[in-house]
């Protein structure tokens, strides 16, 4: 870009708001990273080794969630698209009830 140009957009303050406008993202780089820092990916597999801990985490007893799951599991469940990964219904019914 030239200078003139660059000159000529800086000095009119509606085309230099449009020229610095920040990016809008598709996906917030903290929600890329859930995989990798969720609360869910590390706990659940832990928590359902040791029904005790899982009881006292979820109230509930890991059949009951089970339970739970099977019967909502086609309502909560959003489907795959070429630009995100939906998050899974047994992960979206452990937060609700968390």
């Amino acid at each position: 870009m030239s200078i003139n140009r660059l000159s000529i957009l800086l000095d009119n303050p509606i085309l230099r708001n449009s020229f610095f406008k920040k990016k809008r993202v598709g996906i917030h780089p903290i929600n890329r990273r859930r995989l990798i820092y969720g609360e869910y990916h590390h706990l659940y597999t832990d928590l359902r080794k040791s029904p005790d801990k899982f009881f006292d985490y979820l109230r509930m007893s890991v059949n009951t969630y089970d339970f739970i799951l099977s019967k909502i599991n086609h309502r909560i469940r959003k489907k795959i698209s070429n630009f995100k990964k939906p998050i899974s219904p047994a992960e979206r019914l452990y937060v609700t009830i968390r």
